[in-house]
């Protein structure tokens, strides 16, 4: 149950990370 939870929280990071860089370039 841990290991899913864990695993469930790097899929939600995952994209975010890859959404982040693009934002700051737009914003330069």
């Amino acid at each position: 149950c841990g290991s899913e939870a864990k695993k469930k929280k790097q899929e939600q990071t995952s994209p975010t990370l890859l959404v982040w860089p693009r934002t700051v370039f737009s914003q330069v």
